[in-house]
């Protein structure tokens, strides 16, 4: 069985989360995803985790989006990461994928996130909005 996410999918899944969560508060509520992409979150936290997530970035800060493993429409949490609170960026740019590493404050470990550059037909900007996050993360840090 294969999962495909589409960028209307992603966007719902979002605002269900945040609709069904009381207890939301903080940037992710006010969050618009107008640059979705889909990747694959290899290391969390320093853990190895093999999870399909959708990132978008804004002014301020990433915001991560963990998606159900076998439910396309449903999204299982939001992790917001501040532009202050991010101590290391990696950006590693090749050929057909785009590796984002990040360590945050308060987090023991790296996260690191796999996007691959092409656009499937149900993810058609997948191309452009990484090239997106990757510029803005760019103009914001010192990417090594």
């Amino acid at each position: 069985m294969k999962i495909r996410y589409t960028e209307p999918l992603l966007k719902d899944a979002f605002q269900q989360l945040v609709l069904n969560n009381p207890d939301s508060s903080g940037p992710i509520p006010d969050f618009n995803m107008e640059h979705p992409v889909m990747a694959i979150i290899e290391k969390a936290d320093g853990e190895k985790s093999f999870v399909s997530y959708g990132i978008d970035i804004e002014e301020d800060g990433l915001l991560v989006v963990l998606m159900h493993l076998f439910k396309v429409d449903k999204a299982i949490a939001a992790w917001y990461f501040s532009f202050s609170n991010i101590q290391h960026l990696k950006i590693r740019d090749s050929w057909l994928k785009c590796s984002i590493t990040l360590k945050h404050n308060g987090n023991d470990g790296d996260y690191k996130f796999k996007i691959m550059k092409f656009s499937p037909k149900n993810i058609p900007n997948q191309k452009r909005n990484l090239q997106y996050i990757t510029d803005k993360l760019a103009e914001r840090f010192d990417v090594t």
